[in-house]
């Protein structure tokens, strides 16, 4: 996929932007700092947008599924080969990538790729998949796609955090608030999500997973069991108010007193 150079030049200008604008409330100032400061919006930046791109296209997938196209059974009958460099190791390792053949409602045989790549080279492998017929589309469906919808959602819900807190930062205002709203939505929405997506895979897994011992499917439900009755005493918590880590309050004249403060230091840097 090839990308226009306009969206790359306004993506490094508006990143410099934000680089200069953050840097300027900050007290050390420097090529070092505003290299430094510059590589990490750059990096929170550039994720959030392959996070979006990743978290839309898991979307599609899921919507595509759950009302369009049809769900088969598909037999892998040959593979596509590429070579990858496994930089850890230093090895080139081939990939294989699984070409399925399954039949149609209305009794067409079809060969279609499937969306991933893997080591093994199996023939003769079946796969659940859901094909759209008009735009010739297939999605494996399984384990991946719920593994893929989970991570693309909580990648887009931590950069778009952080790229609001450096929005907020930029534009001057109080970070307090923001740190109230990231604890607020870290306890009370990231981590219970976390807890029950985790459930929800393993029972999954026990249930339309690849077949298991029988000792492997009793630790899954052990862990089922442990998990929730770990999110069950979370939420507990939470309706006691034990989680959230206390603030202490701020009298108004205190905060007047910071005020004043803040506007005798900008007057002597003004000096």
């Amino acid at each position: 996929m090839s990308i226009a150079p306009v969206y790359t030049l306004t993506f490094i200008f508006i990143t410099i932007l934000l680089t200069y604008f953050y840097t300027k409330r900050l007290e050390s100032k420097g090529c070092i700092t505003f290299t430094y400061v510059g590589i990490v919006l750059f990096c929170i930046n550039f994720f959030l947008i392959i996070s979006w791109s990743f978290f839309i296209t898991t979307v599609k997938n899921v919507y595509y599924v759950a009302l369009l196209g049809d769900n088969y059974t598909a037999t892998v009958v040959r593979f596509i080969e590429s070579e990858s460099y496994d930089s850890d190791r230093r090895v080139h390792e081939t990939m294989y990538q699984p070409v399925v053949e399954f039949t149609t409602k209305n009794g067409n045989v079809l060969q279609r790729k499937l969306d991933f790549s893997s080591s093994d080279a199996i023939e003769g492998k079946t796969y659940r998949i859901n094909y759209n017929k008009e735009k010739d589309t297939v999605i494996t469906l399984g384990f991946v796609l719920v593994l893929k919808f989970v991570a693309a959602f909580i990648f887009t819900l931590v950069f778009t955090f952080l790229f609001a807190g450096a929005i907020n930062y930029v534009l001057g205002k109080e970070m307090d608030r923001y740190y109230d709203l990231l604890s607020i939505v870290g306890f009370y929405f990231f981590i219970p999500f976390l807890m029950i997506g985790f459930n929800l895979l393993l029972i999954y897994g026990a249930f339309y997973g690849n077949d298991l011992p029988l000792f492997v499917t009793g630790i899954l439900w052990f862990f089922v069991f442990v998990l929730t009755l770990a999110i069950w005493g979370y939420f507990k918590m939470l309706q006691k108010g034990e989680v959230m880590p206390k603030k202490k309050r701020v009298h108004s004249g205190q905060l007047a007193r910071k005020k004043d403060n803040r506007k005798k230091k900008k007057k002597r840097k003004k000096k």
